[in-house]
């Protein structure tokens, strides 16, 4: 396989990961009427790893419960990229 070919499957087969992990983001909201604003990457020095972040707007507040009952109407949900996708998060 050609490098590029390569880089294109890689490319297709992390542009399908981040839309089924928008789609994870938004369902763990879904009773909050959940909408994306926005989403990037990260690169985390400790685990040598980027961190695909989906920002979350809710139009009901949701209850966090570790903060006396604290509410918010913005959520973020975080992926680890798989290390083998690295090289092809910077391509995307």
């Amino acid at each position: 396989m050609t490098e590029t070919k390569k880089v294109d499957f890689m490319s297709s087969i992390l542009k399908e990961w981040l839309e089924q992990k928008k789609i994870e983001a938004v369902r763990k909201y879904e009773d909050y009427g959940p909408q994306i604003t926005d989403y990037h990457f990260v690169w985390d020095d400790c685990t040598e790893r980027w961190i695909f972040y989906v920002e979350i707007l809710l139009e009901k507040p949701f209850v966090l419960p570790w903060v006396d009952e604290e509410k918010t109407y913005v959520m973020n949900a975080a992926f680890p990229v798989d290390p083998e996708m690295n090289d092809f998060v910077q391509v995307y």
